[in-house]
């Protein structure tokens, strides 16, 4: 689904419910992509979820040029950086969604990213599905921009966020229920993985070294992703265009 705004100013969302029966498997929004690019980062992607259990990752790509693209994915986990076999010179027809599933790829055991390479410009998003006794859920994680500076409210939640760039430096300032503060740095090469302390409320991120990153947490009622990304952009609006039909009467 492709929205583009030809005047004023909209706000759209997607969210993907799914039931099987009278039984609930799961919904999330579907996050937003800007633009389609030659490379993609999607940080963040969890591995395990409550002790044993092993999420399962599906990824879909399409290439939105008229062209055919070639692409390659490469896994980025603390545990090393690579391309799996087979996943180095994938072919992408013009214009069509192709999908991988990465349930037989060996992603290691900790929580990790995928950076895709493209020959032409190229979307993608990694669906999460997560089932373990009464928790059937999944999530959609969509590739991560650079940021400066990005402030939140957590309010107790305790996501683990992944930062991924040839070298990261943030600086991460928080303030826990009590109102005691809170300052950490975090340094690292490709990637880095921080879990958020508990009781955490305000927590801000200063990113120094364009580094990408993304968020998910994991609970008894399923997993969620987010992108972190400043809240709020500059935009402008063209005039709106006249049109007549508007104070018409319609028969």
């Amino acid at each position: 689904m492709k929205a583009e705004t030809r005047s004023g100013r909209v706000v759209g969302y997607l969210l993907d419910e799914r039931v099987r029966g009278l039984n609930n498997i799961g919904a999330d929004f579907v996050a937003p992509i800007s633009k389609a690019e030659e490379s993609l980062v999607i940080a963040s992607l969890p591995i395990k979820y409550g002790g044993n259990n092993r999420a399962s990752h599906t990824l879909r790509i399409m290439s939105t040029s008229q062209v055919d693209a070639n692409v390659s994915i490469e896994v980025v986990s603390p545990e090393g950086v690579f391309i799996p076999v087979g996943f180095d010179d994938l072919k992408l027809e013009a214009q069509q969604v192709k999908e991988f599933d990465l349930s037989e790829v060996d992603l290691g055991s900790k929580t990790f990213a995928l950076k895709i390479s493209s020959s032409a410009p190229i979307v993608a998003g990694v669906q999460t599905t997560v089932r373990s006794g009464s928790v059937s859920d999944f999530m959609w994680s969509a590739p991560s921009q650079s940021f400066g500076n990005v402030a939140l409210n957590l309010y107790g939640l305790e996501p683990t966020v992944t930062f991924v760039a040839e070298r990261v430096q943030v600086t991460v300032n928080w303030r826990n229920n009590r109102g005691k503060e809170f300052s950490k740095s975090l340094i690292g090469d490709e990637v880095l993985s921080w879990k958020v302390p508990p009781n955490t409320r305000l927590i801000s991120f200063t990113n120094q070294t364009g580094a990408k990153a993304a968020m998910n947490w994991i609970s008894r009622d399923g997993v969620t992703h987010l992108l972190l990304a400043p809240g709020t952009n500059l935009e402008s609006a063209s005039k709106p265009v006249a049109d007549i039909a508007v104070i018409q009467p319609t028969r």
